[in-house]
């Protein structure tokens, strides 16, 4: 295998592509405008600009490519962009946690027969956000766009039947804050992409994760200590944020606040761990990774460190989060490309088909 390996990670929200070893060549979102034999297809910010006379598909639902039609646009597009020819360049495609055998088998076939990749790596995206920490032991909390994985991984070998699935992500902490400013006068169309994107700055700018809830709710409600202005990027607008700053993203540990009936964060970790082996839980409960564009949150590390070690007692609790989140899987997947010698070959394909996976 003398060709540099292709990197792809198609998230619901972001899709990210590149050459293993480097950063990312394409970071993009993950949506087409409605699939037309007789126009052309526009892919990720231009699907966004010609949304209204063209409509727009995103194939990946809650970390799940849902529609291979417009996936196969997307990777079309890809490889054109990056000057590359399919059937002469190895491949490793992230999966989320959780996907089915039956959509895995889809994957592959599609990716062997369509593009006629000559090398696949089919890679959970858990066990890459942990590869980007060096680490392959540890439980991966991955905060996606609309959903969150709880992972406990040992020796690089996935727990399934100890993991766990939360159906709340960024998107949901972004819908809470909309909520929330509309309480204070702020209203924004949430079926306008545009101030959906201007919400979304506004969490990412000035939102936080409050490490004593209770005292900062009092503060905001004597003082403006925790005041922030956004400035909108027209500079027309001044917005000014209180607790509404760390209120939204405190419905990662109590869900109550966003109409579900699932516990929090701390809880799923908790449950993950307390179903593994006993002699492995003093290790995951030191060794937690925070993964996705949400564990940027300030403050979240903390916080959520200090949620585990109230209910986990008796163990040493640490928590890690690397500067880079919705980038850590694509970042393991790139480090982790070069030296791997599980690809599935063409031609090994070609006589097993599918049933390679099983």
């Amino acid at each position: 295998m003398e060709e540099t390996p292709i990197i792809i990670d198609a998230g619901t929200h972001t899709f990210k592509a590149g050459f293993s070893g480097k950063k990312p060549s394409l970071v993009f979102p993950t949506i087409i405008s409605k699939i037309h034999p007789f126009f052309h297809d526009f892919i990720g910010h231009s699907a966004k600009v010609h949304r209204r006379k063209y409509g727009m598909i995103n194939p990946v639902e809650e970390g799940k490519i849902t529609n291979w039609s417009a996936m196969e646009k997307i990777l079309e597009n890809t490889f054109e962009v990056l000057g590359r020819q399919p059937h002469q360049q190895p491949l490793l495609f992230t999966l989320k946690h959780g996907t089915s055998l039956p959509a895995k088998e889809t994957a592959l076939e599609i990716l062997m027969e369509s593009f006629n990749v000559p090398y696949l790596r089919l890679i959970d995206h858990s066990l890459v956000s942990l590869i980007a920490h060096c680490r392959t032991t540890g439980v991966v909390v991955d905060l996606g766009h609309t959903s969150t994985h709880i992972v406990p991984i040992v020796d690089g070998a996935i727990l399934p039947y100890q993991s766990n699935l939360l159906d709340f992500g960024g998107s949901d902490i972004t819908d809470y804050l909309w909520r929330l400013l509309a309480v204070s006068g702020y209203y924004y169309n949430m079926s306008s992409l545009d101030e959906v994107f201007i919400l979304n700055r506004i969490k990412e700018k000035l939102c936080f994760v409050s490490y004593d809830y209770p005292k900062d709710v009092a503060i905001a409600e004597t003082s403006n200590q925790l005041t922030e202005m956004y400035e909108y990027i027209d500079g027309s607008t001044v917005l000014g944020m209180g607790s509404e700053r760390f209120r939204a993203p405190e419905a990662l540990f109590d869900p109550d606040y966003i109409g579900k009936t699932c516990g929090g964060i701390q809880n799923a970790i908790r449950d993950s761990i307390s179903k593994c082996n006993d002699c492995i839980k003093s290790t995951l409960c030191s060794s937690i990774y925070l993964s996705g564009g949400t564990s940027l949150l300030p403050g979240l590390q903390n916080r959520l460190g200090n949620e585990v070690q109230n209910i986990m007692l008796g163990y040493d609790v640490n928590v890690y989060s690397s500067p880079f989140g919705s980038l850590d899987a694509y970042n393991g997947a790139s480090s982790l490309a070069l030296g791997s010698n599980e690809y599935i070959t063409k031609e090994l394909y070609d006589e097993l088909g599918v049933s390679l996976l099983r």
